[in-house]
């Protein structure tokens, strides 16, 4: 499974294999994705699973990094990936 990312405001995109795993089976570091469609071609945001429901994640350069709970998103996917 391949995942195409970009930086916010950036040109800069950043391509991985991850490999799929159901939510309930996220370990810390793994990685959620957010869609507007439940595509991957409309993956609009990307966290850090931090453990207990909690991710890390930057929505923004005005808001920096943030801990925040993983359904303060809408769209996460069904799956998580792992590098």
């Amino acid at each position: 499974y391949e995942i195409s990312a970009c930086l916010v405001g950036s040109e800069m995109c950043k391509e991985t294999d991850t490999k799929q795993i159901p939510i309930a089976e996220m370990q810390p570091g793994d990685l959620i994705f957010y869609s507007y469609k439940g595509t991957q071609s409309t993956i609009h945001h990307i966290s850090i699973y931090a453990g207990g429901e909690m991710m890390w994640e930057a929505r923004s350069t005005a808001t920096g990094l943030r801990y925040s709970n993983i359904y303060s998103v809408s769209g996460m996917m069904p799956f998580a990936g792992r590098v």
